[in-house]
Parts: structure tokens; C-alpha cells; sequence
């Protein structure tokens, strides 16, 4: 993870994804999170670059569901 991501996940560190989707939703950013609540009050916090999985139709040969997984960096969630 680079310097400025890093000190962007520790920006985001305190907040609570409800928290950051009001935001959003007041610069005029909308349809990002919708309708997140809190389901409980946890001590510990989640947060860092997302890293997302498209799934296709398998290729031949097919590759398997975990393939991607090595690709994942430290911190991602």
C-alpha cells in the first residue's frame, strides 16, 4: 500500500461506514451505501482498499474460485 493510501485508510480509521455514507450522500455523492446501519457496537474496526472480485463464466480450463486470492495485498479488505 502506498504512503498516500495509508494515510487515507488512517483518515477513515474512526469513522463508521454509516458515517461515511452520510457523508457521501452530503457532497452530493449518492447511491454509494445505501441504507448501512450499525448492527451492533464493535470494539474493533475494519477498514483499508477494497479488493473486488468480478466473477465470469468459467474459461476453458476452467480456473478455480480462489484464484485471485494470491493477488490480494496486505491491508486489503
Amino acid at each position: 500500500m502506498s504512503v498516500d493510501d495509508q494515510a487515507l485508510v488512517s483518515l477513515f480509521t474512526g469513522l463508521d461506514t454509516p458515517a461515511v455514507s452520510d457523508a457521501l450522500d452530503k457532497l452530493g455523492i449518492h447511491g454509494q451505501a445505501l441504507n448501512i446501519m450499525p448492527l451492533a457496537d464493535y470494539p474493533d474496526v475494519i477498514v483499508g482498499p477494497a479488493f473486488t472480485v468480478r466473477y465470469v463464466p468459467a474459461s476453458t480450463p476452467a480456473g478455480t474460485v480462489g484464484d485471485f486470492i494470491d493477488d490480494v495485498a496486505e491491508g486489503d479488505v
